[in-house]
């Protein structure tokens, strides 16, 4: 086809409809360039600093419970979304920033391009601490294609 390699796509996911269609994106990438396809989802740390001593287990206790729940819905997500003959792996990576997490993952296992979606879950907490996408983009050890949903498509 050509001289690029694409041979580890990273796509960061947060369960948002927009991080599921940049997914599509990865996927497609990683079939038209028969790449291995890195599923990531970031599960941050819950804060113990403004929780009373007495109530730090049950923070604990869905701590795990958010983990379990966070592996289940990237294995279904995976098996939903991406097909039997491509090559992929999901991995959840817990108590981190996300960028940060992200950025990590992508040195760590030579990946050779992100992909990732402009907008996830944000809101307030966009406005205060600024987009994951923005800081990824700005400290990716690789290019990054930043997909906006649903605006023009290139992909069915």
């Amino acid at each position: 086809m050509s001289n690029i390699n694409l041979d580890n796509i990273l796509c960061p996911i947060d369960f948002s409809e927009y991080s599921l269609h940049a997914l599509k994106y990865a996927r497609t990438l990683a079939e038209t360039f028969k790449s291995s396809l890195h599923v990531l989802h970031i599960l941050p740390q819950l804060p113990f600093s403004h929780v009373p001593y007495h109530y730090h287990e049950d923070v604990l206790d869905l701590q795990d419970r958010a983990e379990i729940s966070a592996n289940e819905e990237l294995e279904r997500l995976c098996a939903e979304h991406i097909p039997q003959n491509l090559t992929y792996k999901h991995i959840l990576i817990k108590n981190e920033v996300p960028h940060a997490g992200i950025i990590e993952y992508a040195k760590s296992n030579s990946i050779v391009l992100i992909v990732i979606a402009t907008h996830g879950y944000g809101g307030l907490r966009h406005a205060v601490f600024g987009s994951t996408t923005e800081r990824v983009v700005r400290t990716a050890p690789c290019p990054v294609l930043s997909v906006k949903h649903p605006e023009h498509d290139f992909i069915k």
